[in-house]
């Protein structure tokens, strides 16, 4: 082997995925946020969704952020880094909640005249169903 040739470099994850990618998923409501971006997954942009588009107005997905709201109301309660008190309406905790999967890389926020459209990049899509599936299957064990 040539001493001066540089070693081989792993391709990054980095390089591929948007820089706060993982940030949602590091913090206290984790688990919260998880179910979140499966249902919205399934309902919007999975291969399966309801939906069947490619992107939808803003409103539509604030409506499904805050049907999930209410359905985990009782099962956790989100920490304090939301920065919500008590007594924040459901809109404003969706609203922002939205924005938060925005600013993150999860989905991407387009003005298309006066209408405000939200999508998942094919990338991000991809990377949420690697996820999804490592959840329920767990590692691919390979033998030979």
């Amino acid at each position: 082997m040539n001493a001066n040739l540089p070693a081989p470099v792993a391709p990054s994850i980095f390089s591929r995925l948007p820089a706060e990618v993982f940030r949602l998923l590091a913090t206290d409501s984790r688990e919260l946020m998880w179910e979140l971006l499966v249902v919205l997954h399934d309902t919007f942009f999975g291969p399966d969704a309801t939906q069947g588009e490619e992107s939808y107005l803003r409103r539509f997905i604030i409506g499904e952020i805050e049907r999930f709201l209410v359905a985990a109301e009782g099962k956790r309660s989100w920490n304090s880094e939301e920065g919500w008190s008590p007594d924040t309406p459901l809109n404003v905790r969706a609203n922002q909640l939205l924005d938060r999967l925005v600013a993150t890389g999860w989905l991407v926020e387009d003005t298309e005249g006066v209408r405000k459209l939200i999508a998942m990049t094919p990338t991000m899509q991809k990377f949420l169903e690697l996820l999804m599936q490592y959840a329920e299957e767990g590692p691919k064990l390979v033998g030979g």
